[in-house]
C-alpha cells in the first residue's frame, strides 16, 4: 500500500514555561486503514526548533480521485495542543518494468539465429502481475511467453531467439513488448 514519510519542524511556544513535555498524538479524521507512527521528543524547551518524524501508512486504497486532508494533534503533559494538517492519499502498490537495454542492434544469420538475454527489473512498489511476452515472429523466446509477477526490486532474465524466416539481405526493425497485469509494461 501507499506510504508517506515526512517531517515537520515544530517551533515551541513561549509560554513562560522552561520546557514543555509532550506526550501524546492523536490523529483527527482521515481514510479507514490509516497507521501512523511518530517519533516526539520527550521535551522542548521554551523557543526551541524540533523536527517531529511522521509515517502514515495507508492498508486500504483510498476511494474517489481526491486527497484527504487529516490532521495529527499533538499535546503536551501541560495540556498545550498543536495540530498539523496532512493531506493524504492511499493507492495500490505497482510494479514498474525496466528492461536492461531498449534497443538491441545485431546481425543474425538465418541458418544460426542468435540468442539474447534481457534482464528486466521491477523498480516499482508492489508485484507486476503476470508478465506475457509479444514478440514478432522472428524471434521466440526461450524462457517461454508467460512469467509470474515480480515483486520489488527483482530481476527476470528473458532469453529471445532471433531466427529470421525470411530471405532478406536488409536491415529489419521490430518491437518487443512486454505487459504486465498490475505494472507498467515496456517496449524493446
Amino acid at each position: 500500500m501507499s506510504q508517506a514519510i515526512d517531517n515537520t519542524t515544530l517551533t515551541s511556544l513561549d509560554l513562560g514555561m522552561q520546557f514543555v513535555d509532550y506526550a501524546t498524538h492523536q490523529t483527527v479524521g482521515g481514510p479507514e486503514g490509516l497507521q501512523t507512527d511518530f517519533s516526539i521528543p520527550a521535551t522542548i524547551t521554551a523557543d526551541e526548533q524540533v523536527t517531529l518524524r511522521y509515517s502514515l501508512t495507508g492498508t486500504v486504497p483510498s476511494q474517489g480521485d481526491n486527497w484527504e486532508m487529516i490532521r495529527i494533534r499533538v499535546v503536551s503533559d501541560e495540556g498545550a495542543a498543536l495540530e498539523i494538517p496532512i493531506h493524504f492519499y492511499a493507492r495500490l502498490a505497482t510494479g514498474n518494468l525496466v528492461p536492461e537495454f531498449r534497443n538491441l542492434n545485431t546481425t543474425v544469420v538465418k541458418t544460426a539465429g542468435r540468442d539474447i538475454s534481457l534482464k528486466v527489473t521491477n523498480t516499482g512498489k508492489g508485484n507486476t502481475g503476470k508478465i506475457t511476452l509479444s514478440l514478432p515472429d522472428f524471434i521466440k523466446s526461450l524462457t517461454g511467453t508467460t512469467m509470474p509477477g515480480l515483486n520489488q526490486n527483482d530481476t527476470a532474465t528473458i532469453v529471445l531467439r532471433i531466427q529470421p524466416t525470411m530471405q532478406l539481405n536488409v536491415p529489419v526493425t521490430a518491437k518487443a513488448s512486454v505487459p504486465s497485469g498490475r505494472a507498467r509494461g515496456l517496449g524493446v
